[in-house]
């Protein structure tokens, strides 16, 4: 992540978490991780590297935790264990975490 993506995401993080799962579920039609990226990019301000990482664990998430996460799935802990237990690891290989 840059310094811009992580000055954005200190103010942003809760809202960006729910903006990203608010794009999968809009592209539910469409379920690829290009759609989901691409909302994601005309929904924040996070550059396109931090986009696509987001988007790419905001599918992991639709696809192996939707059963657990409703509407807000930052506020439910079940939510919360099944995407750090399923694709946590994929976003910090991704944007350089890990």
């Amino acid at each position: 992540l840059g310094d811009e993506d992580q000055t954005y995401l200190s103010k942003w993080i809760v809202e960006v978490a729910d903006w990203s799962y608010g794009c999968a579920l809009s592209c539910q039609t469409n379920p690829a991780p290009l759609c989901v990226y691409a909302c994601i990019l005309d929904t924040t301000e996070l550059s396109a590297e931090c986009a696509y990482c987001y988007a790419m664990s905001t599918s992991c998430a639709v696809e192996h935790c939707a059963a657990f996460c409703g509407g807000r799935p930052v506020q439910q802990e079940s939510c919360i264990q099944c995407i750090t237990g399923k694709c946590l690891s994929e976003f910090e290989t991704c944007s350089g975490r890990s």
